[in-house]
């Protein structure tokens, strides 16, 4: 005889419900625009469109996953998903739309391992209840050894390598010898070496294992006869293949695999001399054949995540899953640092700091006159601006400064000349670029120029910097800047950030402000667009994005030419390296003349006011970033006063041999210190008759 169940007493009614809503915990999240059960889910990540997962795919054993057998390990996959929705560590209470949507294809990517895996855990029968810490350890270290999930999960140059085999084998060879005979491409630039020529990139590390010249001219014939190549417009190559109808077939058995992989360059053909820049570019980010401390962190995370799901499904991990800190990333599966930009010299920067002001003091307020003035009169006319000037000598509307500069004309780039098999070559465009520029470009030159002074001066984040409205970017006493911060602010409400704006650029925001009331007192503008939407060639604004962002300030590099390294590549600055620059220089250059500049920018003459600028406007990350990179060069170069954090990081991370720890280990573990508080780095100014002085100083916090 069963034992009755005995009913709770009336006051702990309560206790049902709260039952209730954990077992409907994570079954709907904010970004689902689904039913929980759909086989088809819509998602809004945070991107420009919806994305859709089709959770109706093929097992490797033949089922789906929407089969009964399945039932409770897709119930598991989709509560996973929704886990994306809760509180994440470090990142308060609510999460922003785009970081829960990075949160969701990272468990994608997981649950894609898994399915490829699905015989190793047994998905079939116990889901994940098998997982274990051997397992995470192992998928981890797997991740840890490749910079991208292409190959850390996906392993995409191997299966890549078997589907050519394969495809060559298939694919009558009369069909590859004659594709060889009348398509020339095919046969040319075969050569590892001559590729890192053509893309300017030494890193071949996506090339495939064992690939011969033979193989090569095979492989690329055999996928051309099979229709698996695709003209591509941004790319350096004419044709590339077409990695997504590759993927869907060599990764069915996937929910976020079809996506775009990096495709080996030696496949890619009819290499194309494009004009974007003069100069090869200098690395704005550290390359890692591995993956770094931040990345492989996130990816620890949402594993870990599944331990809420163990009071909700036999299918959850059973075995405890100890938590993981960065330092036992480090130590366990030696990860880089966490996302390391390359700095630009900070005299480099400040070099073309100079440069930027002085354009703008130069021929700023005369180019958008001019520009003015030309939009005007193409405004009476039934055409387009750049039809009304194409070709046309426009000097006499022109002021003696711009005349000056050599420019006769709208644009140096006809149509006739853009598309023309005789158009002009790279080093011949830059030349008249330069000598003979045409007013649309200087305009871009004067954007950049701008982009560059303000996001120097701002420590902003580019997406920041993009999004500012031309009519709310300035507070009203002309004294601040106003923008969103896009990265912070509870249930995704961005919040608005005042920080104090140096005179000159804030000059230099008022003349683009000028620029769009006049094109609105035209009648061609009607609203204000974001300050930096630059007018395009054709007339109008356009809509600011990050590659033309970034095109304003690589137009303002070749036009002044910005230094190269020691290798002669160009540096065309990032902002995300601009908004290091000033807190460089503090901690960096404590002893030569450049913090006089800061000062003069500033309009501030003591140390301790630049300080305190500096530390209102950078972000507390960039800032540790910085104070870990100049503790990494005090220790490796034996500075004195720095015995304390020598010996804190000997006993801390036992590392007894600073020589050999590499830089980029070390300044991820000081980092991580200095976030904990363990560790100070900060100026000790000095207040003297003849000013105030200062120098950097280390302190440990008793542990």
């Amino acid at each position: 005889m069963k034992p009755l169940k005995k009913k709770k007493p009336a006051h702990l009614d309560f206790i049902a419900q709260y039952e209730k809503k954990q077992d409907n915990k994570y079954t709907s999240a904010t970004f689902l625009r689904s039913e929980f059960d759909a086989v088809t889910w819509d998602l809004d990540l945070g991107d420009k469109h919806i994305t859709s997962i089709n959770f109706e795919v093929k097992m490797p054993e033949g089922a789906t996953l929407t089969d009964p057998i399945y039932k409770e390990t897709l119930r598991l996959f989709k509560m996973w998903i929704c886990t994306a929705d809760c509180s994440s560590p470090n990142k308060g209470l609510y999460a922003s739309k785009i970081l829960k949507g990075n949160k969701v294809k990272r468990i994608l990517n997981l649950i894609d391992y898994f399915i490829l895996h699905s015989d190793h855990f047994n998905l079939r029968e116990h889901g994940l209840s098998l997982f274990n810490e051997n397992d995470r350890k192992y998928l981890l270290s797997t991740l840890a050894g490749y910079a991208h999930i292409s190959s850390g999960i996906y392993e995409w140059p191997r299966r890549l390598n078997e589907f050519l085999k394969d495809l060559v084998k298939t694919t009558p060879k009369e069909s590859i010898k004659n594709a060889l005979k009348s398509i020339s491409f095919l046969g040319e630039n075969i050569e590892a070496s001559s590729y890192a020529q053509l893309t300017g990139e030494g890193d071949i590390s996506n090339e495939i294992e064992g690939m011969t010249s033979q193989n090569v001219v095979e492989c690329r014939a055999a996928l051309w006869v099979n229709g698996f190549y695709k003209s591509c417009g941004m790319s350096k190559f004419r044709y590339v293949p077409h990695s997504r109808k590759i993927i869907a077939i060599i990764l069915p058995h996937t929910l976020w695999g079809k996506s775009h992989f990096v495709n080996p360059a030696r496949l890619c053909l009819a290499p194309i001399e494009r004009r974007r820049i003069e100069k090869e570019r200098a690395p704005t980010r550290s390359k890692h054949q591995a993956m770094d401390t931040k990345r492989l962190s996130e990816f620890s995370i949402e594993l870990d995540n599944l331990k809420r799901l163990i009071p909700l499904s036999r299918h959850a991990p059973q075995t405890a899953l100890p938590e993981l800190h960065v330092r036992h990333l480090v130590e366990q599966f030696g990860c880089t640092a966490s996302g390391r930009y390359v700095s630009a010299p900070p005299n480099t920067v400040l070099d073309s700091l100079k440069n930027a002001i002085s354009f703008y003091l130069d021929y700023g307020e005369d180019i958008v006159k001019a520009f003015l003035t030309v939009v005007a009169q193409a405004n009476s006319t039934p055409t387009t601006l750049y039809k009304t000037f194409s070709g046309v000598n426009i000097q006499k509307i022109l002021p003696a400064s711009l005349k000056s500069l050599g420019v006769t004309h709208w644009t140096n780039v006809t149509a006739e000349e853009k598309f023309s098999a005789g158009r002009k070559s790279k080093a011949q465009y830059f030349t008249v670029f330069r000598s003979n520029p045409g007013l649309w470009e200087l305009l871009r030159v004067l954007y950049g120029a701008i982009q560059f002074t303000v996001g120097t001066l701002q420590a902003r984040r580019e997406s920041e910097l993009r999004g500012a409205n031309a009519e709310k970017c300035l507070s009203s006493d002309l004294k601040n800047l106003v923008t969103i911060n896009r990265k912070t602010g509870a249930l995704g409400i961005n919040e608005t950030i005042k920080r104090p704006i140096p005179q000159i650029a804030s000059e230099m925001v008022q003349t683009l402000q000028r620029l769009q009331r006049g094109l609105a007192a035209l009648g061609l503008l009607d609203r204000p667009r974001p300050i930096f939407s630059h007018p395009s060639v054709y007339g109008g604004i356009i809509t600011i994005s990050h590659t033309s962002y970034n095109a304003s300030i690589d137009y303002f590099c070749d036009y002044t030419q910005s230094q190269c390294d020691d290798q002669g590549r160009r540096y065309y600055f990032r902002q995300h390296q601009l908004r290091r620059f000033f807190a460089q220089i503090f901690f960096w250059s404590q002893e030569d003349d450049s913090l006089d500049v800061l000062r003069w920018v500033l309009g501030h003459s003591e140390s301790d006011m630049v300080y305190h600028y500096i530390a209102e406007n950078t972000p507390g990350k960039v800032l540790r970033e910085i104070k870990s990179e100049w503790g990494t060069d005090a220790i490796k170069n034996s500075k004195p006063g720095i015995e304390n954090l020598r010996n804190y990081v000997r006993q801390k991370y036992n590392v007894q041999d600073f020589s050999i720890i590499p830089a980029e280990a070390l300044d991820t573990l000081l980092e991580y210190s200095l976030r904990l508080g363990e560790v100070s780095i900060e100026p000790s100014f000095i207040y003297g008759p003849n000013g105030t002085s200062y120098k950097i100083v280390v302190t440990i916090k008793e542990v």
